[in-house]
Parts: C-alpha cells; sequence; structure tokens
C-alpha cells in the first residue's frame, strides 16, 4: 500500500437518508477510505498523475438525493435521469504543474441516496 496523501474533504449533506445512515464523522471517513483508495490504485498501477503527486489534494462531496443528482445530471450531462453518482473533475491532461506547497483542487462528487441503497440492496451491501 502507498503513503496516504493529504486530502481534505469538503463535505456537506443534504438528504435525511444519509443522515440517517450514519453521522457526518462516518460519511466523511468512509468518503475518504473510498478516494485514499483510488489514489492508491492510481499509483500501484503507475496511472496517478504526476500534477498531484506529492501535493495535497481538496475535494468535495454532495450526498444528496436523486431528485438534485437527476437535475445536475439533465443540466450538465444531458442525461434527465438520477444515477448513483456524478464527479465533475477540475485536472486534465493540459493543467499544468503546481507549486509544491499547492492544494490541488481534484474536483466535485455527488451521490444520490436512493439509487445508491437500491444499487447496495441488489447487491446485498450493508
Amino acid at each position: 500500500m502507498t503513503q496516504a496523501h493529504a486530502l481534505t474533504l469538503l463535505l456537506d449533506i443534504d438528504h435525511d437518508g444519509w443522515r440517517d445512515a450514519f453521522d457526518s464523522d462516518g460519511a466523511e471517513l468512509v468518503i475518504q477510505r473510498a478516494l485514499q483508495a483510488g489514489l492508491d490504485t492510481l499509483e500501484d498501477t503507475g496511472q496517478m498523475p504526476g500534477v498531484i503527486t506529492g501535493n495535497a489534494l481538496e475535494i468535495s462531496a454532495l450526498l444528496t438525493g436523486d431528485e438534485q443528482v437527476q437535475q445536475l445530471n439533465r443540466d450538465y450531462r444531458h442525461q434527465d435521469k438520477p444515477t448513483n453518482i456524478l464527479s465533475f473533475p477540475q485536472l486534465d491532461h493540459d493543467t499544468p504543474s503546481w507549486p509544491d506547497d499547492a492544494v490541488i483542487p481534484l474536483g466535485d462528487l455527488a451521490l444520490a441516496f436512493e439509487t445508491v441503497a437500491s444499487e447496495a440492496k441488489a447487491r446485498d451491501i450493508t
């Protein structure tokens, strides 16, 4: 396993289903673990973008419901339906290098409670 990256998570929970599932500290811990696992996989497979290697990282996550995710999906992806997660990356292959002390914004995530809960139930995942 690789070394953990300095990761700041900006978390907004605006759906009661997420609040009932776990408190904000629990949600933050779960999301940070998932993000770290993704970063570890990128690093272990040699796919880590060089621009983020060694820098502090920041990502925002919105835990919301199907209605808001459907609206975001319609507005930004032209798909008028809910989905489990939407991602809005802020980095691409043309992103220049950053100073060593920069906090690099990776982007935004939006997760829809009803769709995630339905998929978890179908797969017998708590």
